[in-house]
């Protein structure tokens, strides 16, 4: 079948009756949709960018050193790429893969691409007229079943769906039995794994199928708070972000959530201040030094006025002078610059001090 694809405007801001297909379907592609049809459209049908987590990128760092570890290649200096306090943690994380590999069976695949037509039959894993495509981190041959498994690196609970999706294709395309499938959960060194029967791979075909139509059939694309907003890179532009409430936001409830929570604060914080040093490199190279925000909002350069005592001035003489003119002399007062200033305005030299913030449009931005 042929795939068809019509574009949303260019504004993206009507998407209904813009029927397009997403082959080659992809795990990712139909979580995403699974879990929110707008952030979906902003991803895949405007094609905005997405802005990557620090544990994303970590992630494919350590995905990619374990599938070279398993092919004896060198592997550590692709850890290098990480923020130097995350190195050791990952290098755990590698050794834990290749320790738990090593028990699993004949390793035939690593890093499996895969791709099938509507009928299951193999095809390139490119071919824009495919059905499904995905990658298998470890497949591996015991007896004469195969069994698929999946690296976790992150503290979520992921889902059944993926794996037993991937052994629903990998059987009807190999037709060969798949008898296991699981994941391997680096950060605590656990192990995930699950029986396959046929009545299983019948409910993943139905959901597959289900998700699908339900994709295609899709004119609204209605976004669905859940707590992916957190985290979610197109928040800002989302219809319902007036309605997101702290209800949307992750809970803590076990110590495991509270590190992994207290985790992202430190990411988003970094991230935060790259964000601000680019948006400041930016206005400081624009004529008017500031950039609109939305009707009544603004970003840019702010001045605020700073005194500072000129040098070789006697500040104990001043101090002496304000005391003997006292009306109280035997008062006991602290003496501020501003007073200071008002009585030997001479001896202060005044000074801008550039500062970056949000301002109104009827502010005053060097206030």
């Amino acid at each position: 079948m042929k795939t068809e694809e019509k574009r949303p405007s260019e504004d993206g801001t009507n998407l209904k009756n813009k029927y397009t297909t997403f082959r080659p379907y992809s795990m990712s592609r139909l979580l995403e949709y699974e879990r929110c049809p707008q952030r979906f459209a902003f991803k895949y049908l405007q094609h905005l960018p997405e802005i990557q987590d620090n544990a994303g990128f970590q992630g494919q760092v350590i995905h990619e050193a374990i599938a070279k570890a398993l092919k004896g290649e060198m592997w550590e200096d692709t850890l290098a790429e990480l923020e130097f306090d995350d190195i050791l943690d990952a290098k755990i994380k590698v050794l834990t893969a290749l320790r738990y590999s090593k028990n699993l069976g004949n390793i035939v695949g690593i890093e499996t691409k895969f791709a099938i037509l509507d009928d299951g039959a193999i095809t390139d894993f490119g071919d824009p007229d495919g059905f499904l495509r995905g990658i298998i981190d470890l497949l591996v041959e015991s007896n004469d079943d195969l069994m698929i498994w999946d690296w976790k690196t992150g503290h979520s609970k992921p889902t059944k769906f993926q794996v037993f999706l991937y052994a629903w294709a990998v059987q009807k395309a190999l037709k060969r039995p798949v008898s296991k499938v699981g994941y391997i959960l680096l950060s605590s060194n656990d192990i995930l794994e699950f029986d396959v029967s046929s009545e299983e791979l019948e409910i993943t075909e139905r959901k597959l199928n289900k998700l699908v139509r339900t994709l295609e059939e899709d004119r609204e694309f209605a976004a669905r708070p859940g707590a992916h907003c957190s985290y979610c890179s197109y928040v800002s532009m989302c219809p319902l972000a007036s309605l997101i409430e702290s209800k949307d936001i992750p809970t803590v409830r076990n110590e495991r959530e509270a590190v992994e929570v207290a985790k992202c604060i430190k990411v988003f914080e970094e991230k935060l201040k790259h964000y601000e040093r680019a948006l400041q490199g930016y206005v400081e190279g624009v004529e008017t030094g500031k950039v609109k925000i939305d009707d009544n909002l603004w970003y840019g350069i702010k001045y605020s006025e700073v005194s500072k005592l000129n040098k070789n001035v006697d500040l104990n003489a001043m101090y002496r002078t304000l005391w003997e003119h006292s009306e109280d002399p035997t008062q006991i007062f602290k003496v501020e610059n501003k007073v200071l200033q008002e009585k030997f305005p001479e001896s202060f030299s005044v000074s801008k001090r550039k500062n970056f913030g949000f301002f109104t449009e009827g502010g005053d931005k060097n206030d």
